[in-house]
């Protein structure tokens, strides 16, 4: 019921030595400006105003600590290390108060100071390097942030002195990178490392706490909440013990998630009712924010619709006070209230009008506010829900639908654009799953506007929404494929490539199956991991040098399939039949030599239960009855195939199939279906493989690109894989003998 939250980065970077910054041995440099006296009366007033200035931590602060920067050089050096501390404290100043730019600015002037005294005095500067990484991240400059990181690392790596917790509080930094752009195996990695580093120097570190509060986070994220709980724990001992209140209630709130993800939802409330006594008490007005959305979701689902709109408006009022509109949280409280007008509409037919203008009314602040954002996919949310809105209205008024078609394709066109910058597996996977249930309703907008107007083009869009919002990770791998070809890389360079993509699979599979974190092999296989990596950053780096055609034609968007693309290549008697599975209905799309059609089917616990027990009954063999069996084989084909079968050979003969499946439905075994009920004990089963041949594509746009191929297989004609399946009764056996029979005959 309570819907878990990701661990906010803007509060995760509220940390680090950016906000300790220390200076002992610096208040003897040479004078040049004036006597030692003076200097040092001058020393003693800045320290003050920076006492002064970061208590107060706002505005009057900034505007103290900025003027005290613009004027004390008259009685320093502009060398000295006091003048150095106070552009840097001005920088965290507008840090804190979200003004990374300004941050920046000053963040620059302080290194600019320091890098001269970086031989004696390597601390301070570290600390401004580290308040500039963490202010572009803030703004997203990832290819900056990730630079100032390895130059963190650096310096600390050639200096005589130790600095392991410093070093570890850079790991955590790269960590937070990672986090940011999705990629959370590597986030896990560094993290792993920063808190075995804090193990060994100093194991109650606040940093260790936070390190701890986002391992926690992370492994929630990757569905292991029960992990996630006792990491959270960790946290709060070592914040307890630095008297943190602040970060002890991001845990308490963070628990109370993965609680509630266990649907342990006493544990739950008590964990979320600590985190808000805290920020109550300290006025914490963001993470109060925070909390009370989650309240204003929970209400919602409740349909207790005036107590979720006073919170997510307590929520808005809060985040605007603190946060610029483009963030993230700001439009966050947007996009929630505005849903649950939406959802207060469809059980309040008298004001549904003056809901849904409320709603959309939100939605586009939201979006206003989200296109002026440093990220351009932060406008996904609210253009995605502006245009399922859209949509709903749409149903009685054609123009809103149409109006709502293009707003899904603006969305598209985010969603792509956005796509190009995942650099990772598991980051391509998680935002595949975001974009799921945009591309769900754009299919149906799309498809009722066919259905109303006969337009083709409709029709074509609803397939290629459909194309779209398929695994991303593997239409990128296949992509990817067609362009090395088309690139002219020799084949030497390819091979050197796939071998590192298996040596960082292999050290990737063995750190995961190490539970001993304390086991040497475990940090050997992390150095494993890290030098495959780095090895790959250079190979890429060769390539876009060498090649620079490939990397630009990486970037290049795929051309999508039209109707007659697909009709062209398409021999006759082939179908192809393409799936997309909802939340609540399968979208059947079928297209042939001559014809197209499409189909949509009812999904709901009862259809999904049919197609995971006929799996379930062809993997176990003989653990389940033929009758049971032959019973799912033909309900499935019902389901999935019978309808667009019965259309398609009504026109004209089919005896191939090209299928693209789409989640549950790519595991089915389609050979083993059945075109009639078999009611007898015949061997003479009517499987599906007995009247059509048929094959897979993860793609239709795989019937256009043949290069691919001849990468993957070179001259060999035809490649066959088997499947191992325990069986002992021989109807089972029948519809896999009669392949191994059909194929010999065919081929």
């Amino acid at each position: 019921m309570v819907k878990f939250l990701k661990v906010t980065i803007f509060a995760v970077l509220f940390l680090l030595i950016v906000f300790a910054d220390n200076e002992t041995g610096q208040k003897n440099l040479p004078l040049t400006k004036a006597d030692s006296a003076t200097a040092a009366s001058c020393r003693a007033e800045i320290e003050k105003i920076i006492d002064t200035a970061m208590a107060l931590g706002d505005y009057r602060g900034i505007a103290l600590i900025t003027d005290a920067a613009n004027n004390y050089n008259t009685c320093l050096s502009p060398h000295d290390s006091s003048i150095g501390n106070l552009y840097h404290k001005a920088g965290v100043l507008y840090y804190i108060n979200n003004s990374y730019n300004d941050a920046i600015d000053w963040f620059n002037k302080a290194l600019q100071l320091r890098e001269k005294n970086q031989g004696k005095y390597l601390e301070p500067l570290i600390n401004t390097l580290n308040g500039l990484t963490q202010s572009h991240l803030q703004l997203f400059h990832y290819d900056t942030a990730e630079q100032l990181i390895e130059r963190q690392l650096s310096l600390i790596e050639k200096t005589e002195h130790t600095y392991d917790e410093t070093k570890a509080d850079l790991y955590l930094a790269d960590a937070q990178l990672a986090f940011v752009i999705e990629d959370y195996t590597r986030c896990l990695e560094k993290l792993t490392i920063a808190s075995n580093q804090y193990e060994s120097v100093n194991t109650n570190a606040f940093n260790h706490g936070v390190a701890l509060n986002m391992l926690g986070a992370t492994t929630d994220l990757l569905n292991q909440p029960a992990k996630a709980i006792t990491y959270y724990h960790r946290a709060i001992q070592i914040f307890n013990l630095n008297k943190e209140t602040y970060f002890k209630a991001l845990s308490f709130h963070n628990m109370g998630m993965a609680y509630a993800k266990l649907n342990s939802l006493d544990s739950a409330v008590i964990y979320l009712n600590l985190s808000f006594e805290i920020h109550n008490a300290n006025s914490d007005t963001i993470e109060l924010g925070r909390h009370y959305i989650e309240v204003a979701k929970v209400a919602s689902a409740e349909n207790q619709f005036e107590k979720a709109k006073h919170f997510a408006q307590i929520s808005l009022k809060f985040r605007k006070q603190k946060l610029p509109a483009w963030h993230s949280d700001v439009i966050e409280s947007q996009l929630a209230l505005g849903n649950i007008y939406v959802q207060e509409a469809k059980q309040n037919a008298n004001q549904q009008k003056e809901m849904n203008n409320l709603a959309m009314a939100l939605f586009d602040d939201a979006l206003i506010a989200a296109l002026k954002s440093p990220r351009s996919e932060r406008a996904l949310e609210p253009l995605s829900n502006k245009a399922i809105l859209c949509s709903y209205q749409g149903k009685q008024d054609l123009q809103l639908a149409e109006n709502a078609h293009n707003l899904f394709q603006q969305a598209d066109s985010i969603i792509q654009l956005s796509r190009l910058q995942y650099r990772h597996q598991e980051s391509k996977i998680e935002f595949t799953r975001k974009i799921r249930n945009t591309y769900e309703h754009a299919i149906k907008n799309a498809l009722w506007l066919y259905q109303f107007t006969q337009n083709k083009k409709y029709f074509e869009d609803a397939l290629v929404f459909c194309e779209k919002s398929k695994a991303t990770a593997i239409r990128d791998k296949l992509h990817k494929q067609a362009v090395q070809v088309n690139a002219g890389i020799p084949d030497s360079l390819l091979k050197q490539e796939r071998q590192l993509s298996l040596q960082l699979g292999a050290a990737t599979q063995t750190l995961l199956s190490i539970s001993d974190k304390s086991d040497p092999t475990y940090n050997e296989t992390l150095k494993t991991l890290e030098s495959v990596k780095h090895r790959m950053e250079e190979f890429d780096d060769r390539l876009e040098k060498d090649f620079p055609r490939y990397f630009y034609w990486l970037t290049v968007p795929e051309q999508k399939a039209s109707i007659d693309d697909i009709q062209q290549v398409l021999k006759p008697g082939s179908i192809l039949v393409e799936y997309f599975l909802g939340s609540q209905q399968i979208f059947v799309f079928g297209v042939s030599k001559k014809q197209y059609q499409n189909w949509i089917i009812a999904s709901n616990d009862s259809t999904l239960t049919a197609i995971t027990n006929f799996i379930q009954h062809v993997e176990g063999g003989a653990n389940f009855s033929t009758t049971a069996t032959f019973e799912n084989a033909y309900s499935v084909y019902q389901l999935l195939l019978e309808q667009p079968l019965n259309y398609f050979a009504a026109i004209d003969d089919v005896s191939n199939l090209k299928i693209v499946p789409d989640g549950i439905i790519g595991s089915i075994p389609f050979d083993a279906l059945m075109t009639n009920a078999n009611e007898s004990n015949s061997l003479d089963v009517p499987y599906l493989i007995k009247k059509y041949s048929h094959s897979f594509l993860f793609s239709n746009r795989l019937l256009l690109e043949k290069a691919p191929l001849k990468q993957w297989f070179g001259n060999k004609t035809c490649a066959i894989f088997g499947i191992a399946i325990r069986v002992t009764n021989n109807y089972m056996a029948t519809p896999f003998i009669q392949v191994y029979h059909l194929l010999k005959k065919k081929y």
